[in-house]
């Protein structure tokens, strides 16, 4: 979801998303391959929308474990830096993990202030 509707954002944070949809274990609520790739294409093509909006332009950071997570995430759009991958491989939701070993709030907490204070992400270790 949010990496579909990310055009509406300021920044987007994602967590194992799943986007090569035809070949994924959960899928949408369609079971044809032709609309579960255009599906894909459309979530690529509001990424790259998003990032280059007059408007607004959306920054991006999506974190993965090891496994077949990175695979999905690294057939999206992302520029350097917008993909973290965590050296594990859980086979459990990604985000509890991250939440049961005490990362979730910090990653989550770090994208707001960085808003707040209008950091650019590339900028962020530099502000710490």
């Amino acid at each position: 979801g949010a990496l579909r509707y990310s055009s509406l954002a300021d920044a987007v944070l994602a967590f194992s998303p799943q986007v090569v949809l035809h070949e994924g274990r959960l899928r949408p609520g369609s079971f044809r391959v032709d609309d579960l790739e255009q599906l894909y294409r459309e979530v690529c093509k509001n990424i790259q929308a998003a990032r280059t909006s007059k408007e607004r332009s959306t920054s991006f950071e999506v974190h993965c474990s090891m496994d077949e997570y990175l695979y999905h995430a690294s057939h999206l759009p992302l520029a350097a830096g917008e993909l973290v991958v965590h050296p594990l491989a859980p086979h459990r939701p990604f985000a509890s993990v991250l939440n049961d070993a005490g990362f979730l709030w910090a990653i989550v907490a770090r994208s707001v202030a960085r808003l707040q204070h209008g950091i650019p992400r590339s900028e962020m270790s530099k502000a710490d």
